[in-house]
């Protein structure tokens, strides 16, 4: 796993000292009196912690509660003419001329229709035609895809006057030809969510179902497949680690991105972790590690030796567990240990 780890450890743990001082048990006049001189050696004070990942992390568990949020989101609601309540679903039987595939559906689904919503949005800017994968709409829906807001200067909303500025390895997610990316940038950047979770405010946008707020991930994370010497395998980038992450953040990712991945390769193999995986620590013992040794060096002599006789030559040095030492245990440990250590060439 990779980590894009943006904290700055030389300056030691939150609360300790530096250069001898302990600055956390400073009174708030001599915090004052010395700012400038603790932002020059301690750095890090310059950065707001409104801005770190912890923030941002309530900032993603209270956004169903947040007012400004909502009537931003309101506000761009009325800007596409988006009906009041949400996008519902559409009585396809009112389209007696439709054609195939949507002959036999006579209600279309509101999540459906959100989604034919920003595709047809998308492939309008995007110059590209629609094929039949569309069914027929009412005349509102389409024109309200179409709609093309006013940005900059005479934006009709003033928090759209300002151009997204969007990180250069987030870029790919969106397209401001697109005028609905545009407002999920900004919103994003506006409230300073993770940049990944622009699919969910789009949908939250079109249908306001909390559901897609609520399954906010409060980090950026990219998953990228790889074929390696191992066969499939991936690699998971996490993106503004700073030195508010927890070991409990750590294992939200895990649990949430990595666990589903492995589960999904052991599908793939056919079989789950049983016993025959190898446990590090019974191989680790010293005399495991003597007989390795003997056999070992005997073979490369150029003489014979088994377990039997590395067995007894141990013993007679006083090297195996007081309570004796099982043949078939040591064999096991052994064969287990050359898979381990022999050249994989």
């Amino acid at each position: 796993m990779s980590g894009n780890y943006q904290g700055n450890q030389e300056h030691g743990r939150s609360g300790m000292n530096y250069t001898g001082w302990n600055v956390q048990q400073w009174s708030k006049s001599e915090k004052k009196s010395l700012e400038s001189l603790l932002q020059r050696m301690l750095p890090r004070r310059i950065k707001g912690i409104e801005r770190s990942s912890y923030f941002r992390h309530l900032r993603v568990k209270l956004l169903t509660h947040n007012p400004y949020f909502s009537q931003d989101v309101s506000d761009l609601r009325t800007l596409f003419h988006i009906p009041a309540k949400q996008i519902t679903d559409i009585d396809l039987s009112q389209f007696t001329d439709r054609k195939s595939p949507w002959d036999k559906n006579d209600t279309l689904d509101s999540e459906d229709a959100a989604g034919f919503w920003l595709e047809i949005h998308r492939h309008h800017f995007l110059k590209a035609p629609l094929g039949d994968w569309v069914p027929p709409l009412p005349q509102w829906f389409t024109d309200s895809a179409h709609i093309l807001p006013v940005f900059g200067e005479n934006a009709q909303i003033s928090w759209l006057k300002k151009e997204p500025s969007i990180p250069e390895r987030f870029i790919k997610y969106f397209n401001l030809v697109i005028p609905l990316d545009r407002c999920i940038a900004r919103l994003i950047e506006r409230y300073q969510l993770p940049w990944l979770c622009g699919i969910n405010l789009r949908r939250y946008i079109m249908t306001r179902r909390v559901a897609y707020l609520r399954s906010i991930f409060p980090y950026d994370i990219e998953i990228n497949y790889v074929t390696t010497g191992i066969g499939e395998a991936f690699t998971i980038t996490v993106d503004g680690i700073d030195e508010f992450m927890t070991k409990q953040h750590w294992n939200e990712i895990f649990n949430k991105y990595i666990q589903l991945q492995q589960q999904y390769y052991w599908e793939r193999r056919g079989e789950k972790p049983h016993s025959r995986q190898i446990d590090l620590d019974r191989r680790k013992q010293p005399w495991v590690f003597e007989i390795n040794d003997l056999v070992y060096k005997e073979k490369m002599a150029g003489r014979k030796c088994g377990i039997d006789r590395a067995l007894e030559l141990l013993s007679k040095q006083e090297k195996l567990p007081p309570d004796g030492v099982d043949r078939k245990t040591a064999s096991r440990l052994i064969k287990s240990l050359n898979i381990l250590f022999q050249p994989c060439d």
